[in-house]
């Protein structure tokens, strides 16, 4: 009796699946898949960034080209233009893996299809194909699959001065959420031997996350609070509290409080000027009326001007990699 119902379901959902693929483009051809085999451009040697740059915009495909300027568009929108040129120690980014199957739920398998997804994949997968021809020194690429599914997948851009610097700042406080025998040096070893930066180095800590990703300490803790007794969030990292933190009567109050004080950061943002990138503010939950976040607002307005001075009159995608290499 069940598989009956559920046959009749199963055909349903391909046929919307199918509808989904064809109104994307993906059935109709419009976006072909490129393979990301081994490269073998070969670029000068010894040559000014401008050149190297040019020179391997030159040489791909034009829809390659196209790719990666989509996926470095999206990155520099979703705050890290701020990493790139401004005092950001990291960004993260996501997209959802092309793996679809018949017990994923439809809004997933539409996503996984969505011409926009697919663009931001090729284009960090291209990306990945191509790096190595760069001289980047100041900057990483790290990926890793969301433990909570692993279809998505993070992306991680950091600026290794201003990360680092961030580390030592709040050295103290990491060796006491992750071990004393936890070193700055030890977390960057381990990020750049692959190992996966939230999930594994940082152990699943949405504090240690957010303030490696420039939200400030405070903001940071709060968040990693309200997600610890959050009623709808779900974190197999975090072991959820049943027990509210001193000054509360239960963790009903305490989420409610925290809550009410956090509000999203970008939407301070009083920056009404019309720009190409249509960047903004960095986006996350902050108390906006905590000193941290008001400093925090001041450096970033900077950045963000910093930032529009640099791409203007540019062709983003040349300048972009330009600043990479520097």
């Amino acid at each position: 009796m069940i598989k009956a119902i559920l046959a009749p379901l199963k055909i349903i959902q391909g046929f919307i699946f199918f509808i989904g693929l064809c109104a994307c483009g993906f059935v109709q051809g419009d976006f072909q898949e490129i393979p990301c085999e081994k490269h073998s451009l070969k670029l000068g040697k010894d040559v000014s960034s401008n050149k190297l740059v040019a020179e391997f915009l030159k040489q791909i495909s034009s829809e390659e080209k196209e790719l990666l300027e989509y996926f470095f568009y999206y990155l520099i929108h979703d705050s890290g233009g701020y990493v790139l040129l401004g005092s950001k120690p990291m960004s993260i980014c996501s997209y959802l893996d092309h793996v679809v199957n018949d017990t994923h739920p439809i809004y997933f398998m539409m996503e996984a299809v969505r011409l926009r997804n697919i663009k931001i994949k090729r284009g960090f997968e291209i990306w990945q194909k191509y790096a190595s021809l760069f001289p980047i020194k100041n900057y990483l690429f790290l990926s890793e699959p969301n433990f909570l599914t692993k279809d998505i997948q993070f992306i991680f851009f950091i600026n290794r001065k201003n990360f680092i610097s961030k580390l030592h700042e709040h050295r103290r406080e990491i060796m006491k959420v992750l071990g004393r025998e936890v070193t700055v040096e030890g977390i960057v070893e381990a990020a750049l031997a692959g190992k996966a930066l939230w999930s594994d180095i940082l152990n699943g800590r949405e504090a240690l996350l957010g303030i490696l990703l420039g939200y400030g300490r405070n903001n940071a803790w709060n968040y990693q609070k309200i997600t610890e007794i959050d009623p709808i969030k779900h974190k197999p990292f975090i072991k959820i509290r049943s027990k509210p933190s001193l000054g509360f009567s239960s963790v009903e109050e305490e989420f409610e409080a925290i809550n009410d004080k956090l509000d999203f950061f970008s939407l301070q943002d009083s920056l009404s000027e019309w720009n190409d990138l249509l960047l903004r503010l960095p986006g996350f939950r902050a108390d906006l009326d905590d000193p941290e976040t008001q400093e925090l607002k001041k450096a970033y307005t900077k950045d963000y001007h910093r930032i529009l001075r640099y791409y203007k009159g540019k062709d983003f995608l040349e300048a972009t990699l330009e600043q990479l290499i520097r």
